[in-house]
Order: C-alpha cells, then sequence, then structure tokens
C-alpha cells in the first residue's frame, strides 16, 4: 500500500434490529475473496463480542457491580472468554498491520451500547493510528424498534403494561455522540434501515456501497431458517406467564426468563403480534429529542415520510453542539 493511498478501516457498530448478524454472516462468507481484493475483515467469532471485551475496562470486568457482565450467555459468554478476546486482539492487529490491504472493515454487534466514553477512547486510538476510520450506523426508526424490542423484551420476561407504558426507545444521541466525540462529525457514515433509505433497497447491497464494492459483488449467504416470531397469541402467553410470575415482585419475571414458556408460545398459530398503534407513536414522542439531534447532524429528516425517492447520504457536522 502506497503512502498517497491511506488505509481505509470501516467500523459497523451493529445496533440493535438493523440486520447486524446478516452482514457478518456476508462478509465470513466472503473473507477470502475480499482479501484477494486488498479488503480485510477482522474475523471475530461469536457475533463480534470479543471486541466489546477487548477494549472494556479490565478493572469492571472484575466487578460484580458492572451490568454488562452479569448473568452472560449464549455468544456473550463465548465472546468473554479470555482465549476468545485474545483471538481477537491478535486478529484486529493482522489486520491493521497487514500492509496488502488497502481497506480494514470491522463488523461488531451491539457495540455502541456496550462500550463507554473512555472504552471507546481506547478504540479509536487504535484504528486512527493505523489509518481514515469511517463509523458506519444502521438507524431504526422509533416506532419499528418498539416493535422489534416488544417482541425480544417479552421473551425477557417484561409484561405488556410495561411496555405500554414506556415503549423501548433507540436513544440515537446516548448511543451515537460518544463515537462522534471520539471519531469526529465527519467520520460519522448513519444509513436508515428503512427500504425506502437502502441501496436498491436491500441492506446487504448498501453495505457493500458502503465498503466501497458495487453491489452484487460479494455472495450472499444461504438464508438462515426465519426466526419464529411471535404470533399475538404467544405475546398474550408470554404476557400472562409474566405478569404471574411477576405478581408484586416485576422484578422476577425478569430474573427468570421464560425459556420453556417461549417455546411452547412460538408454537401458538395466529396472526403476527403487533404492538398497539398509540404504543408505537408513544416511542416516537419520546425520542422527539433524538430526532432534531439526529436531523440536525445528518443534515435532513431522518426518517422517510410521505412517497419520493431518498437515498442515504453522510451525517454531516452541522451541530453547534458537535463542533461543526
Amino acid at each position: 500500500m502506497s503512502q498517497a493511498q491511506p488505509r481505509r478501516i470501516l467500523l459497523h457498530i451493529g445496533l440493535q434490529f438493523t440486520g447486524a448478524p446478516e452482514i457478518q454472516a456476508m462478509l465470513r462468507l466472503n473473507r477470502d475473496r475480499l482479501a484477494r481484493q486488498g479488503v480485510r475483515v477482522v474475523d471475530l467469532d461469536h457475533g463480534g463480542w470479543p471486541l466489546v471485551y477487548l477494549f472494556a475496562t479490565p478493572d469492571k470486568r472484575r466487578e460484580k457491580g458492572d451490568p454488562r457482565f452479569k448473568g452472560l450467555g449464549g455468544a456473550r459468554r463465548a465472546g468473554a472468554a479470555p482465549e476468545a478476546v485474545k483471538a481477537a486482539r491478535k486478529a484486529l492487529d493482522a489486520a491493521l498491520e497487514d500492509r496488502n490491504a488497502h481497506t480494514v472493515v470491522l463488523s461488531c454487534d451491539l457495540l455502541a451500547e456496550h462500550l463507554r466514553w473512555r472504552e471507546i477512547k481506547a478504540l479509536a486510538g487504535r484504528l486512527q493510528d493505523a489509518g481514515e476510520v469511517t463509523v458506519l450506523a444502521y438507524l431504526r426508526e422509533p416506532g419499528a424498534y418498539a416493535q422489534a424490542a416488544a417482541e425480544k423484551r417479552l421473551r425477557e420476561g417484561v409484561p405488556l403494561t410495561m411496555l405500554k407504558r414506556v415503549p423501548p426507545q433507540p436513544g440515537f444521541r446516548k448511543t451515537l455522540k460518544k463515537f462522534i466525540r471520539h471519531f469526529g462529525p465527519e467520520a460519522m457514515d448513519l444509513r436508515v434501515h428503512h427500504p425506502r433509505r437502502l441501496l436498491n433497497r436491500r441492506l446487504l447491497d448498501d453495505f457493500e456501497s458502503a465498503c466501497g464494492l458495487a453491489p452484487g459483488t460479494l455472495e450472499r449467504p444461504a438464508k438462515p431458517a426465519r426466526t419464529t416470531g411471535l404470533t399475538r397469541a404467544a405475546a398474550l402467553a408470554l404476557d400472562l406467564r409474566n405478569r404471574l410470575v411477576g405478581w408484586r415482585r416485576p422484578g422476577r419475571a425478569m430474573r427468570f426468563p421464560p425459556v420453556l414458556a417461549t417455546t411452547l408460545a412460538e408454537s401458538l398459530p395466529g396472526r403476527g403480534f403487533r404492538i398497539g398503534a398509540e404504543t408505537r407513536r408513544s416511542a416516537r414522542r419520546r425520542s422527539r429529542k433524538d430526532l432534531i439531534w439526529l436531523g440536525r447532524l445528518m443534515g435532513r429528516k431522518p426518517f422517510p415520510s410521505g412517497r419520493g425517492p431518498a437515498r442515504p447520504q453522510r451525517a454531516r457536522a452541522s451541530d453547534p453542539e458537535l463542533g461543526g
């Protein structure tokens, strides 16, 4: 790689409900092909969780009071293992030091949600020393986010009454501001996870364009078995279970998630579960300040409304609060 062509680093921070596992599956499938084209994919197992633990403050990992490291299970537990973290460090260093790579791509689930300010500062320092960084984030409209989160929360033991009272919100400002602070607003590439905002109305095509590739360049992974969405009957059954177990002590239903009940509920037939229109409107109202902040950052209304084509745009540093 010549001095005239600085290495580009694409950091995909994998916000919730925006298709990060699908993107990571495509990257894994095409890792060797991309390497021949000078694009190095940082190979991280367990959904990218080892990268979270690699930059998480070491002393906090041993403190029982840190909620990030309580009740780990599945990919999170495997990603926290010392050997997994060591392998992640080795993979990251090898990619950033590869002289034949003009582009390095990292994709990690929930990186924004779980890393704190000083930990993102450490990540930024490591990446910026190796090249020019672009932080890619896909954003979910608050009403759609509340719908996706509601199904997940029901499976975690939260009753519908609580979800209606305080609908889940994406928290754009809290999530993104720490990346803007340490990487700079000019490094942010914010794209909306909505068919009308995605290139060719497809997430993977849009991600390829973010990598500087023509849509359709990469082989698509075989479609996995569709995760069973909750039917209305299943959602009501889980809600009943969560209210009964959490009677007088709501936290108990969340400390003991309905694993068996979820399996049984998912077999119930019927129409798909959908939260009420008022709950979605409430989620949008509660996110109003974040939407205004996001619109100023992007230089346009972030989420589509009405008709007409809409193409993704890079974020602009137009907010005085961000130093633009």
